[in-house]
């Protein structure tokens, strides 16, 4: 087996990974997935007392145009290959390791990725923070009770500590940028994050795998969002 088939199957086991800790436990799955433009997942280990360093690596994929030769499935981009750095300010001790979900929600988000430049994620961007309503914030909660607030942002996130609790976490200060040795590794030095994301690059078939895990659970979180207690929480709100 190649180096390069090593990583797509990592970015394969890697999101299938990141989607069982977000849903495990009784979690619903996050409400952005199926409206998502794009993915971005990533392991990532914060650590510090104060200040906070953070250092990851995952990668992006990007929803593409229905295409009758996947069938069912839904059509995604081969992955981006990134890495994560950043500094963040606050009450910050220890180590703590996340894996995280974050929605890709605008083309403005979108095409910032497709740049291939390093993204500093800052007041520029709208994000909503994605949480089961006993941990969420005020704000949180009124992004689940009204989903355009969500729908509407730039970036969605959803994250899960080590110790499997789902958490609010801040992107403020966190830059994505791209993993160069993993790109040329799969898809030679010349490919452009514009190309993969936009679907020049032939898709790995192991991928399909992922795909198969993403819509299983946009399904899942559609049913979640239409069950009676789902409804009953809206209708109660529409009271107050």
């Amino acid at each position: 087996m190649s180096t390069a088939e090593n990583d797509f199957k990592d970015a394969v086991e890697l999101g299938k990974t990141v989607l069982y800790h977000l849903t495990k436990g009784g979690h619903q799955p996050p409400e952005f997935l199926p409206r998502a433009r794009g993915l971005l997942f990533y392991h990532t280990t914060r650590a510090g007392l104060g200040i906070g360093i953070e250092h990851g690596r995952g990668f992006v994929i990007s929803r593409l145009p229905y295409s009758a030769a996947s069938g069912y499935l839904e059509d995604w981009s081969p992955p981006w290959f990134i890495k994560i750095d950043g500094v963040e300010w606050g009450a910050i001790a220890g180590i703590e390791k996340l894996s995280v979900c974050v929605g890709i929600m605008s083309e403005r988000a979108l095409k910032e990725l497709t740049t291939g430049r390093k993204i500093a994620i800052g007041s520029d961007y709208s994000i909503v923070s994605c949480l089961p309503m006993e941990y969420a914030g005020l704000h949180a909660k009124r992004a689940q009770k009204h989903p355009e607030v969500m729908f509407d942002s730039d970036l969605c996130c959803a994250a899960v500590s080590a110790a499997g609790m789902m958490v609010d976490i801040g992107l403020s200060g966190t830059v994505y940028h791209r993993d160069k040795e993993r790109t040329a590794r799969c898809y030679g030095p010349e490919a452009t994050s514009a190309e993969i994301l936009g679907g020049a690059v032939p898709p790995a078939p192991e991928m399909e795998e992922l795909a198969v895990a993403i819509q299983n659970a946009s399904r899942a979180a559609l049913v979640a969002a239409f069950e009676p207690s789902h409804a009953a929480s809206e209708s109660e709100e529409s009271m107050d």
